[in-house]
């Protein structure tokens, strides 16, 4: 079963965030959020080494919500998901090329999306100026 486990609370204002802008440019996936009902609080993640992502409506993503709320804290907009289902999928279609002892799920929650990142390294995450 897939666990979640918060990560990036340091850099997360409390409360939900918004999907601002979701951009893959020169290999670079650029996730850009703004906190709910504020003009100012913004944060960026970047993932430079990504392999896939994909991104669902929230009533399109209620089987991950479920597992967000019986495994970690709900209410959170970050994860890294353990015994990932996305992992192990792609893995599957690379014909075993990718190893998923190397990749890592990365779970970003809006108010109305869910956003699933496969990557080779952690992504950098910062709040724009």
């Amino acid at each position: 079963m897939q666990r979640y486990i918060t990560t990036f609370q340091e850099l997360a204002n409390s409360g939900l965030y918004d999907l601002e802008e979701l951009c893959e440019r020169s290999g670079v996936l650029e996730i850009r959020l703004c906190l709910l009902n504020s003009v100012s609080n913004r944060l960026v993640i970047s993932f430079s080494s990504h392999l896939g992502f994909r991104k669902a409506g929230e009533s399109e993503g209620l089987v991950a919500l479920d597992a967000i709320a019986t495994t970690s804290s709900p209410g959170r907009s970050f994860y890294v998901v353990e015994d990932s289902d996305y992992v192990r999928w792609l893995v599957e279609q690379s014909h075993g090329i990718q190893k998923p002892e190397l990749l890592t799920q990365y779970t970003i929650v809006t108010v109305d999306d869910i956003i699933d990142v496969i990557a080779l390294d952690p992504p950098s995450v910062f709040v724009p100026p």
